[in-house]
């Protein structure tokens, strides 16, 4: 089940630090395993980093391509960090109107609140929750054989829990659902 499933970046995030991990791990090992060869055999085993000094010292490190690779790298590095610390503004739900308070909260947990209902109470077998501006998007997979009556019976379900929260503005909720899986 996806409801209120974890954010895009997240993942994307922690499968390229999964890919990094790795790869230093891998380049670490083979190091490792390079130093200790070649004390033993008395010349470079794995490794040709002779070569590779050669190249570094012959080649100039302000050449075009070198400065567009990493200026490139840069910019994609710094827009994946801005992604992954930028939060969505919580959600305001009003106060009682005897009290001056003005309470908050995030959007995950509503999220995951209706995902839950959409799946126990409207029949689905997976779920997608997203509250954006004024507007609560659901999309699933409905067992239901009639796609069109599930749709506008969880609208109206949804639209009931909403009702009863206390938000300072009501979201409208569009339904999207496909037949699921066999």
């Amino acid at each position: 089940m996806a409801a209120g499933s974890g954010d895009g970046v997240r993942s994307l995030t922690r499968l390229l630090a999964a890919v990094v991990g790795l790869v230093l791990l891998v380049g670490g090992l083979a190091v490792a395993l390079e130093v200790a060869l070649t004390s033993a055999a008395g010349h470079h085993v794995l490794l040709p980093y002779d070569r590779w000094l050669r190249y570094g010292e012959q080649h100039a490190w302000s050449q075009q391509a070198l400065k567009v690779t990493g200026l490139v790298l840069l910019v994609v590095g710094v827009l994946m960090l801005i992604a992954t610390v930028r939060r969505r503004a919580p959600l305001a739900i009003a106060g009682s109107s005897r009290s001056q308070l003005q309470v908050t909260f995030a959007r995950k947990p509503l999220e995951g609140a209706l995902g839950r209902l959409a799946v126990r109470d409207g029949g689905l077998e997976s779920v997608k929750v997203r509250v954006r501006k004024g507007k609560v998007v659901v999309a699933g997979a409905s067992l239901a054989t009639d796609l069109e009556r599930a749709r506008v019976d969880l609208g109206k379900h949804l639209g009931s829990g909403l009702h009863r929260l206390p938000l300072a503005k009501e979201p409208s909720v569009d339904v999207k659902l496909r037949k699921a899986d066999a």
